[in-house]
């Protein structure tokens, strides 16, 4: 199945998702696609991160397999599109949410169920990676409903990035732009962009994460991973 540009982005809460998901969409002129649980689930809507997160265990497991399957319908019909979620989000969230209340096993179950979604309906994986050096300097937005604790948030962004390795994703390199030139540096930093590929018998999906907090150069870096320029 040729996937086309079916852009993800992946990320914790309030790190700029829909934001850079909306501002490409336009640039691009590709559809833009809400994968938000709030959209999916309705019933959700008005209920806090902090509410949701309180649920007894069976209806968080319930609720994950419902947002899992919704996002899959959704997405995977569509020839092109960018969306502010992915199955990266789902995976990790239920890592977060079950890994202390059911088997190992059914957890790498679902784990499989997102790599295999991911590989399928995903041609572009964009991970927005809260990096501890954000932690007391990135301002995530409270729109009521979110945990702004930069801890939490830098937290979950260690588990999409554990998620990405236990996938078995390649990494391939490391980008940076210096004075609007492109380079590879010797030695990993703290800012810049990450390259890596899942290869799987159910399809290919580049994966780019983000340690660049600045909009306009994580647009610049996204711009050119989506048109397989980096």
């Amino acid at each position: 199945m040729e996937k086309k540009n079916k852009i993800m982005f992946a990320g914790p809460s309030g790190i700029g998702k829909t934001t850079l998901a909306e501002r490409i969409s336009n640039v691009a002129d590709i559809n833009f696609i809400s994968g938000s649980v709030s959209d999916l689930l309705p019933k959700t809507k008005e209920q806090t991160h902090q509410e949701m997160l309180a649920k007894d265990p069976k209806t968080l497991y319930m609720e994950d397999f419902q947002v899992l399957n919704l996002r899959k319908k959704r997405f995977q019909d569509e020839e092109s599109f960018i969306s502010d979620r992915s199955f990266l989000d789902v995976a990790s969230y239920f890592i977060y949410k079950q890994a202390d209340k059911i088997p190992e096993c059914e957890v790498k179950h679902f784990m499989d169920l997102c790599k295999m979604f991911t590989a399928q309906y995903c041609s572009h994986l964009i991970l927005l990676d809260f990096t501890p050096e954000l932690i007391g300097n990135w301002i995530v937005e409270d729109n009521k409903k979110r945990i702004t604790n930069g801890f939490f948030q830098c937290e979950i962004s260690s588990i999409m990035k554990a998620v990405i390795k236990y996938w078995k994703a390649q990494f391939i390199r490391e980008v940076h732009v210096v004075n609007n030139h492109w380079y590879r540096p010797s030695t990993q930093s703290k800012e810049g962009v990450e390259i890596w590929k899942l290869d799987t018998i159910h399809g290919e999906t580049r994966i780019m994460v983000v340690k660049e907090p600045k909009l306009d150069i994580r647009s610049e870096y996204i711009m050119n991973f989506i048109y397989d320029k980096i």
